[in-house]
């Protein structure tokens, strides 16, 4: 009987990311991304004149290549991360290794954006782009007033527009076959995304093995209202600890 892939994703989730030392002191291959990530910059943003226009993501790849997990840590503009997410999932790596045997490991992807027509002119196969009309040119002088202020970037939960509010969860009390629920704390930390999603938990102190993924567990059917700053979409890091009595 094959396991289940709800089963499959929570053992990769646990599986530790290698550290930082662990990497330079053994036969350590990091993720790699076989082929990088460019896309045509949405209709609605090419007049605003974005220099480098990007979005970057922390990736969690799967000892098979597999994208486990990921978040959206910055973006130029909160416009591209659509387009961005959407190029993210066709992406193709290579897993890590630690002495020779695959792992599971992080990598930041950026994901970069064009503008088709500007690149035809750039070459010499087009003449010079329109500049678009009088209503682009306001949102051009605005977007270079103040660029900060569309940019997608992390927030602190005390700089949200509102409380994070809890949409919907399962909670789960794993335990050995054969076995009592056991007791004990776990402190996680996680983040969570521009969609109220739950991002890249991790574990930071636990009792109990059962009671690790009790927690991983129902953080992933865990959502939150999306959280917003000044009106913006952000995300946030959240520690917090879990009791089971």
């Amino acid at each position: 009987m094959k396991p289940s892939s709800k089963l499959l994703l929570l053992i990769v989730l646990l599986l530790p990311v290698v550290g930082q030392a662990a990497a330079e002191s053994a036969d350590y291959e990091p993720v790699k991304l076989i082929r990088p990530l460019e896309t045509i910059i949405p209709h609605e943003l090419k007049e605003l004149g974005m220099v480098n226009p990007r979005a970057s993501f922390q990736v969690i790849v799967g000892p098979k290549g597999e994208m486990v997990d990921y978040l959206a840590v910055s973006a130029t503009h909160v416009g591209l991360l659509p387009k961005a997410e959407e190029k993210l999932s066709k992406a193709r790596f290579k897993a890590a290794t630690l002495d020779g045997v695959p792992t599971t490991g992080k990598i930041t992807v950026i994901i970069t954006f064009f503008d088709p027509e500007q690149r035809a002119w750039k070459q010499g196969f087009a003449g010079a782009p329109m500049g678009g009309n009088v209503s682009d040119a306001v949102a051009r002088k605005l977007y270079r007033a103040d660029p900060d202020a569309v940019a997608f970037q992390e927030s602190k939960p005390t700089e949200l527009d509102s409380p994070l509010t809890l949409a919907e969860t399962k909670l789960y009390r794993l335990h050995a076959p054969d076995a009592e629920p056991p007791s004990g704390a776990v402190i996680a930390e996680y983040f969570i995304d521009h969609h109220g999603q739950v991002r890249l938990p991790e574990i930071i102190k636990s009792d109990n093995e059962y009671l690790s993924m009790s927690v991983i567990m129902s953080l992933r059917e865990t959502r939150f209202v999306e959280p917003t700053n000044g009106g913006r979409p952000t995300y946030v890091r959240v520690r917090q600890p879990f009791n089971f009595d």
